[in-house]
């Protein structure tokens, strides 16, 4: 998904419930990498560098607090924005 090279329907047709990426960065760019859902532990002996995303240990919160952490950035976002 980094690279572009995998999109919402791939990931889907393999039994995920999809992505969607806003623009890709490229691998190498990516400064971290969060892991959830519930085939979680084929990460298991990964050589990538990655965290278990648990907010407040509970794996099922992890969209919910995504969310609202994105909101929170796109709010900060937009004052940092000239009025139009």
């Amino acid at each position: 998904m980094c690279d572009g090279t995998i999109g919402y329907m791939e990931v889907y047709e393999d039994g995920g419930h999809g992505c969607y990426v806003g623009r890709y960065i490229g691998f190498n760019n990516v400064g971290s990498i969060l892991v959830a859902g519930p085939r979680r532990d084929i990460m298991h002996g990964s050589h990538l560098d990655f965290q278990f995303a648990v907010p407040h240990g509970d794996m099922m919160l992890t969209g919910c607090f995504g969310l609202i952490e994105g909101y929170f950035h796109y709010i900060e976002e937009k004052k940092m924005r000239p009025a139009k």
